[in-house]
């Protein structure tokens, strides 16, 4: 079963969420794979089949992608588990 991470698109978030926009951005830009995956599609887009970039952000399969230590993740989900 899919978690609501993994469903959730970031173009479908509220714009509260545009605030921590650049917060996604630099938990990304220290993360080492994710920064790896970024670096390496800039060089070669077709470098990792899956994943592409979109305003500077690292998606998978249409999804935005976010650090596993990302600080946003408590609050996209108590935001998703609580609102109607």
């Amino acid at each position: 079963m899919a978690d609501a991470l993994s469903i959730v698109e970031f173009q479908a978030l509220s714009c509260d969420y545009d605030d921590n926009f650049d917060l996604i951005l630099e938990e990304i830009g220290v993360d080492s794979v994710l920064s790896g995956v970024v670096w390496d599609l800039q060089a070669n887009p077709k470098s990792h089949l899956e994943y592409s970039i979109n305003r500077g952000c690292l998606w998978h399969k249409g999804r935005i992608v976010l650090s596993f230590k990302s600080t946003s993740i408590p609050m996209i989900l108590h935001e998703f588990y609580s609102s109607p």
